[in-house]
């Protein structure tokens, strides 16, 4: 039962008649929202179409993509099988939880290079720690205890959603209390160098990578998953974002080859990235060959005459919403024709189907489908949707995608230059053809 369930006025609801849209619902354009909905949910209707999952086995780790094409759905899905799976631990770090920026940006700079590659070293090797909690294994060990302490002690420098560090805490240094983690390091027969009971955080990376690759050695039926995603959110074209960027994936591929990989571990990063802001980094050192041996690219578009429309992924992606929505509301439908017991696939040009018309309003890709009929729920269109309603979707669903391309466009160009393109862009809109 959902917590508002019980608040609902019954005597606002409805009976849905068979023959409308009235109650479906296809999905949320974030992958996020589906995860819990009752109505649809992300494990009930995911499927790899894209065969990304067999690359990532086979040594993928950065899935590149535009916004809307499915990269945060595979991060929340491979959450979703996990959690089923007793030897696999799992995390989600997006960019609004890794606030690194508010320590340089304060002015702790440290006397060390490659500033951020320290920082994501520490975030993946403390989020590992984390993860233990979870390892009933590590759990029955007498250091656990240690493990915990630290993790407690420490908690602002350790939790992910607490980079939010005051000036007094840069101006100390980013210090790390390391009592527990001595006792810690003790129960491996290893020795931490340090006086006192605080170290900057970048002097104990060192020694609690080696540490953590015991620990991972000696526990190898366990394994953890570090997801990163939304690197895109507060990302504007310079030298600091792209350097940051181009950072996190030389550390990640530093994990998954030399920690995991040669330790024979399955304990993966991965990498969720939007394909423009990738290519940002095309003139950085060795990044051309990390994308090229480690990436997978999420492409959706593909051409119905060489395919044939039924074997178009895209359809198959939001049929197989669409028929789940059918079930549901128990609404009668050609099974063998999903789509026609959608859309009515009359009064279209012989050279263009239905499905092709609505997928022409779009860039190709999933969310644009689902932003497409969004709020079909709430009206009472009949079924099958005929083409003059069809046009009446389009109207709120460009205004969505213009607030899309808007956000897109924000990472490299400023307010004033956006409006001015597309007000160009509008003063030839009745222009043929244009």
């Amino acid at each position: 039962m959902g917590i508002f369930r019980k608040f609902i006025n019954k005597s606002l609801e409805v009976e849905i008649p068979t023959n409308s849209t009235r109650g479906m619902w296809l999905g949320a354009p974030e992958a996020e929202a589906e995860t819990t909905n009752e109505k649809l949910a992300l494990h009930d209707v995911f499927e790899d179409f894209l065969n990304v999952i067999p690359q990532l086995e086979n040594g993928k780790f950065i899935i590149l993509g535009r916004k809307g094409c499915g990269k945060s759905a595979i991060g929340e899905y491979l959450q979703i099988l996990m959690q089923d799976e007793a030897n696999i631990f799992t995390t989600l770090v997006d960019k609004s939880k890794i606030k690194l920026e508010k320590i340089i940006q304060k002015g702790y700079k440290p006397e060390v290079e490659d500033l951020h590659e320290l920082l994501f070293k520490w975030v993946i090797l403390t989020q590992i720690l984390n993860m233990l909690q979870q390892n009933e294994n590590a759990k029955r060990t007498g250091e656990f205890k240690h493990l915990q302490n630290f993790l407690k002690t420490n908690r602002g420098y350790v939790g992910i959603d607490k980079y939010d560090l005051s000036e007094v805490e840069i101006e100390k240094g980013f210090q790390i209390k390391i009592e527990y983690l001595r006792r810690f390091f003790s129960s491996f027969g290893r020795k931490l160098d340090f006086k006192g009971n605080q170290a900057e955080f970048y002097k104990l990376i060192p020694d609690l990578e080696s540490c953590i690759a015991d620990l991972l050695k000696n526990d190898c039926e366990n394994n953890y998953l570090l997801i990163f995603d939304d690197l895109d959110i507060g990302y504007k074209k310079n030298h600091h974002n792209i350097n940051a960027l181009v950072d996190l994936i030389r550390v990640a591929k530093y994990f998954n080859l030399d920690i995991f990989g040669k330790n024979n571990l399955d304990s993966r990063i991965i990498i969720l990235l939007r394909d423009d802001i990738a290519k940002h980094m095309e003139y950085q050192p060795d990044t051309a060959k990390i994308f090229a041996s480690y990436s997978t690219i999420l492409k959706w578009y593909q051409d119905s005459f060489k395919v044939g429309e039924d074997k178009i992924l895209l359809k198959k992606f939001i049929t197989k919403r669409i028929e789940k929505n059918f079930i549901r509301l128990n609404i009668p439908y050609d099974k063998s024709n999903v789509w026609d017991s959608f859309v009515d696939p009359n009064g279209y040009d012989k050279d263009k189907t239905s499905f092709k018309y609505v997928l022409d309003y779009t860039f190709y890709r999933p969310r644009d489908l689902l932003l497409f009929f969004l709020n079909i729920g709430e009206q009472d269109i009949n079924l099958p949707i005929s083409k003059s309603d069809i046009k009446k979707l389009s109207g709120p669903y460009a205004n969505e995608t213009i607030r899309e391309v808007k956000g897109e466009l924000s990472s490299e160009f400023s307010e004033n230059d956006i409006a001015g393109a597309l007000l160009v862009l509008s003063r030839h809109n009745d222009k043929r053809p244009f």
